[in-house]
């Protein structure tokens, strides 16, 4: 009790943010939060001695505030323009932001919407829409940020075999309806702006991680280091997912921890005072977040990475907590049902796990050298926190993932620095890019 009072006592930031995350995470349920509320100013006032009265007018104010808002949120995600048009046959025209796996001998991209004609009708609108053409179709060479047209019947997202919940993770990211295309046509137009100049790094970028390496393995790199998993073959899925190695395969709090731990050095080589040089590893991981797509899911993994970059260069258990609070803040802010997806509590499981267990690991293991000791006690310490969830969202846990983790350790760093070298020289000349991919395909 003494504990809890005197971290309270001296850190009443971490429970406000505590209290704004939860409140997010219960938009729709006012009573909740109120009741919620109620709980915690009891428990401040019995345990938090003297406790504050602004500490506690704080908490029993951002838990209401907190779902009022989430609730306004969920309103906007929710909101659907084309909704009204589903079971008519339309052609929309717009820009792809994001490619899917190929499933069934279904070719899959998530459109953003400019114009949508219907019965005469036509829709100005900026909705995402996921596009389905099966068979052969241009969808297999269209680059994000290129403009299509197609035409065909659109629908309400429905479970399939094999995909439950994948309606609702599609609701969840934005998009509300599927176009069942018949006809698509690239237009050869692609994104102006910002948008369309991070379009072209992008491409830049894929190239780079690709030129020089075989299909399958150019597929793995473009899933590890910049996210783009929708080339790889299903049997090495598989693989990846039955020896617990999944999360190798999409980019996560890793990739951006290892930008951070990769540009840190390089900028001290260049002589980059310690403020600036933090400024711009924060600088590189909000240009990686759109690189790579900026889903959900990546976005997510940009809030812990810059969480898991602060907290590594505070060096204090209480600046790692409160990044941790803050990260949470931010993707439920964007995303109040972000909560209920496995991923958001896989990551957050992860570096809470390393939080609590890494240090006491590290300590355990001091016969072995560093940065093996380091690297074997995050992974121990990650797969550990991870394993329970795991168990309870697939209903299985893989034996085979800590030794299997331990054992791509060597590998997964080296990995991701060719790759984010290659990238970052494609944006100047394939030629550099290629060399470091020469490399770079052995640990591959």
């Amino acid at each position: 009790m003494h504990s809890g009072a005197t971290t309270l006592a001296r850190h009443p930031r971490h429970l406000c943010l505590a209290a704004l995350a939860t409140g997010l995470a219960l938009a729709g349920r006012i009573e909740l939060a109120v009741a919620a509320a109620a709980l915690a100013a009891a428990a401040i006032v019995t345990f938090a001695r003297p406790a504050s009265p602004v500490l506690v007018a704080c908490v029993v104010a951002l838990l209401p505030v907190g779902a009022v808002a989430g609730s306004a949120r969920l309103q906007a995600i929710d909101a659907s323009q084309l909704t009204r048009y589903a079971g008519m046959f339309v052609t929309e025209r717009g820009y792809v932001v994001r490619r899917e796996r190929e499933s069934f001998g279904v070719s899959r991209v998530r459109v953003k919407v400019t114009t949508l004609r219907a019965g005469g009708r036509r829709l100005n609108t900026h909705e995402l829409v996921q596009l389905r053409v099966r068979g052969r179709s241009p969808l297999r060479h269209a680059w994000i940020g290129d403009e299509l047209e197609a035409s065909g019947e659109l629908a309400l997202p429905r479970e399939g075999a094999g995909n439950s919940g994948y309606a609702a993770y599609l609701r969840r990211a934005g998009v509300h309806t599927v176009l069942h295309a018949e006809r698509v046509r690239l237009t050869g137009r692609r994104r102006g702006g910002l948008a369309g100049a991070l379009d072209a790094v992008r491409r830049r970028a894929e190239r780079g991680v690709s030129v020089g390496v075989d299909g399958p393995l150019a597929a793995l790199a473009r899933g590890m280091v910049l996210g783009a998993d929708e080339d790889i073959p299903d049997r090495m899925s598989q693989d990846f997912k039955r020896s617990g190695l999944a999360h190798v395969l999409a980019v996560s709090g890793q990739n951006v921890t290892l930008l951070a731990l990769l540009a840190w050095p390089l900028l001290g080589a260049m002589r980059v005072p310690r403020r600036p040089r933090l400024w711009a590893v924060i600088g590189l991981i909000a240009l990686y977040v759109p690189l790579t797509g900026a889903g959900p899911s990546i976005v997510r993994a940009g809030a812990m990475g810059i969480a898991g970059t602060l907290a590594a260069l505070a060096g204090r258990p209480a600046s790692r907590w409160y990044a941790l609070l803050l990260a949470a803040v931010v993707t439920l802010a964007l995303d109040p049902r972000a909560w209920q997806d496995a991923g958001w509590q896989l990551s957050f499981a992860a570096v809470v796990g390393i939080f609590v267990l890494s240090r006491r690991l590290t300590e355990r293991m001091h016969a072995m050298p560093e940065p093996l000791r380091s690297g074997t006690a995050l992974t121990v310490a990650a797969t550990l926190a991870t394993a329970p969830l795991m168990a309870f969202h697939f209903e299985r846990v893989s034996l085979a993932a800590l030794p299997a983790n331990l054992a791509a350790l060597p590998a997964i760093a080296p990995v991701m620095w060719l790759g984010m070298l290659s990238a970052a020289a494609a944006q100047v000349s394939l030629a550099p890019a290629e060399l470091l991919n020469a490399l770079n395909a052995f640990c591959l």
